[in-house]
C-alpha cells in the first residue's frame, strides 16, 4: 500500500529510502517466560525467514516502481548509482541484502562473467552489492534515535515530570507491581518496551504457554502506545517552558532528517554544470538511490520530526518492512519533494 504526498511531475533526480527491518525474534525476555533464547533457533533479535521474505517483497515493489514503471534506475546494478547503508545490527544487514535480492536477483539482465562468475556453485543469477555500516550502533546518530545523547536523556527526565506521564504512572502503579511479580523482572515504565515486544512476537508465532493473559496484554499494548508517543515528544504538556513536540524530535529524529536534507542539498549543488567537477560531486553526481536499513524507532522518530506520526500511524509501530521514500524532483518551479509511505 502507498500513502503519498502531492504528486509532482517533472524530472526525478534522486531517491532516499529508509525502511524498518523485517520480522525478527524477540530481543530479550523476562525471567519467568517459558520461551527463553533456546526457544528461538536463530537466537535473540535475529531476522527470520519471514522477515527475509518481507524484505524481498519490498525490494520487488521498489524495482517495479523505480526500474519498470519509471525507468529511473538501471535494469541491473550500477555501483555508482546506488548506495545502501545499514545500522550495525544483524537484522538490518540481512534486511538490506534481502531487499537487494528482491530488487535485482534473477533478473534477466544479469549475465555470467559480466555481473557474476560462471560457476555451478554460484547461486543463480545473484550479483552481490555492498551494504555499508559506517559506525557502531551505539554511536549511530542517524539510524539509532537512542544513541547516547545527554540532552535526550535530560529531556526524557523532564518528560517524566509532565502531567500525562505522571497520570500514566499513577494509574498503572499497581499493574507494574503485578507484572513484576508475574515476570520476575522489575517492570517500570522505563523498562517496559521489551515486555510488549516479546509478548507481541510470541503471539505472532502462536507460542501457547502464556503466563500473561489477553486482558493484561491488551493493557500492556495500550501503555506502550502512549510511551511511544511520549518518548517522541508527542501529546505532552510543556514543563519549564519546554515544548516537547519541538525539542524531543530534534534529538531523536533530527539527525536522520538532516541526513536526508544534506543528501538532497549536495545533489542539487552537483546538478549545476559548474560544480560537477568538484571533488564532492565525483560520487554524488551519479548517485540516484540512497537506502538506509534501520528500525521501527528510526521511522517513528522521523515521522514525529516531520509531524506525520499520527497521520500515518494511529497507534503502535511501523509494520515490519515499512518504508518511507523521499524523492527529489526538478520542476518548472524549482526543486520539490514527493514523500511516500509503503508497507507490505
Amino acid at each position: 500500500k502507498w500513502y503519498e504526498s502531492k504528486e509532482v511531475t517533472s524530472v526525478r533526480e534522486k531517491n532516499f529510502q529508509i525502511w524498518r527491518h523485517g520480522d525478527r525474534t524477540p530481543a530479550k525476555t523476562f525471567k519467568s517466560d517459558p520461551y527463553q533464547e533456546d526457544a528461538w533457533s536463530l537466537g535473540w533479535g535475529q531476522l527470520t525467514p519471514i522477515g527475509m521474505e518481507q524484505m524481498m517483497e519490498l525490494g520487488d515493489l521498489l524495482y517495479k516502481e523505480y526500474v519498470v514503471k519509471n525507468k529511473f534506475l538501471n535494469t541491473s546494478y550500477k555501483f555508482n548509482e546506488m548506495y545502501v547503508r545499514t545500522t550495525d545490527v544483524n537484522r538490518t544487514y540481512i534486511s538490506a541484502y534481502s531487499n537487494l535480492i528482491g530488487m535485482y536477483y534473477n533478473r534477466t539482465q544479469s549475465i555470467p562473467n559480466v555481473n557474476f562468475p560462471n560457476n555451478t556453485r554460484w547461486p543463480g543469477l545473484f550479483v552481490p552489492f555492498p551494504v555499508h555500516a559506517t559506525v557502531d550502533y551505539a554511536h549511530d546518530y542517524v539510524g539509532n534515535p537512542r544513541a547516547y545523547c545527554p540532552r535526550r536523556e535530560w529531556l526524557w527526565s523532564k518528560t517524566k515530570e509532565t502531567p500525562e506521564f505522571r497520570k500514566l504512572e499513577k494509574e498503572n502503579d499497581q499493574f507494574m507491581k503485578e507484572l513484576t511479580t508475574v515476570t520476575g523482572d522489575n517492570i517500570t515504565l522505563d523498562r517496559f518496551w521489551y515486555l510488549r515486544d516479546t509478548l507481541y512476537i510470541e503471539r505472532l508465532y502462536n507460542k501457547t504457554q502464556r503466563i500473561i493473559d489477553e486482558t493484561a496484554y491488551q493493557r500492556i499494548d495500550e501503555i506502550m502506545d502512549l510511551l511511544v508517543d511520549y518518548g517522541n515528544g508527542l501529546d505532552l504538556t510543556p514543563v519549564d517552558n519546554i515544548n516537547f513536540r519541538v525539542e524531543v524530535p530534534k534529538v531523536r529524529g533530527g539527525s536522520i532528517l538532516w541526513a536526508i536534507i544534506d543528501n538532497f542539498d549536495l545533489k542539487l549543488f552537483c546538478y549545476e554544470q559548474a560544480n560537477q567537477d568538484k571533488p564532492q560531486c565525483n560520487w554524488m553526481k551519479h548517485l540516484r538511490y540512497y537506502a538506509y536499513s534501520a528500525h521501527d524507532t528510526t521511522l517513528l522518530a522521523l515521522m514525529s520530526t516531520l509531524g506525520v506520526k499520527h497521520t500515518l500511524l494511529q497507534h503502535g509501530h511501523p509494520d515490519y518492512s515499512a518504508c518511507l521514500s523521499f524523492e527529489l524532483w526538478q520542476t518548472d518551479n524549482g526543486p520539490a519533494l514527493r514523500v511516500s509511505y509503503e508497507f507490505i
